[in-house]
């Protein structure tokens, strides 16, 4: 069951995020995962997508990193608690990796509070 709701939610950000999801496919397979292991594994799946989410940030694509933000805050918040974890270990967790802290400063203020406060319950602080 847990594995059917997982891949159930990575198939709604697949639908949701075409594009995005493509690139994530790419950057697992750059890391080493084979591609048919991609669709089973759902939080380094979402941490890539995290990466992608990242990539954005540092192209100054507001709009589509607004969509990812505001897209993982409502699942957050409307979703069962198995998708509630993948949005916060998967996602959140690796949001603002290895990016600057200036791009990170830019970008936090957009970021919706739950996230926020998901991303420092985690960290300890903001990414800046």
């Amino acid at each position: 069951m847990d594995g059917k709701v997982a891949m159930a939610f990575v198939s709604e950000v697949r639908e949701a995020f075409p594009e995005s999801a493509a690139r994530a496919d790419a950057l697992m397979v750059r890391r080493g995962y084979e591609s048919d292991e991609i669709t089973e594994m759902y939080t380094m799946w979402l941490s890539a997508f995290a990466d992608i989410t990242g990539e954005e940030m540092v192209a100054e694509a507001t709009y589509v990193v607004e969509l990812h933000f505001a897209f993982f805050s409502g699942v957050y918040e409307n979703g069962s608690d198995r998708v509630r974890r993948l949005v916060d270990v998967g996602y959140v967790e690796n949001l603002f990796w290895r990016i600057p802290k200036e791009v990170c400063a830019r970008f936090w203020p957009s970021m919706p509070v739950n996230l926020q406060q998901l991303y420092v319950g985690f960290h300890g602080s903001p990414p800046f």
